[in-house]
């Protein structure tokens, strides 16, 4: 058995070509290759554009958190002036 390997590829190599069954293997190789490599790339790009959607909605947060307190102590300081009025 691998001896009829090595002589199929000595006589593809003196040949110059490969066969259609080579050809067809190469293919299979590369398309099972670009069938775990293609997933894995369009999850891990996903997963980079979620976290700087994630990343934006926090800052955003931040700047509401923010503005929540100073609305805060600003009706605090309108309810003690109002207190003083009266």
């Amino acid at each position: 058995m691998n001896n009829q390997i090595d002589s199929s590829f000595l006589e593809e190599e003196k040949n110059g070509s490969l066969s259609l069954s080579n050809l067809i293997t190469v293919f299979l190789i590369i398309g099972i290759i670009l069938g775990f490599v293609t997933p894995k790339i369009y999850i891990a790009s996903n997963i980079y554009y979620k976290s700087l959607e994630i990343e934006r909605e926090k800052s955003k947060l931040l700047i509401l958190e923010d503005e929540k307190r100073e609305l805060e102590l600003e009706l605090e300081m309108y309810k003690f002036n109002n207190d003083i009025e009266r």
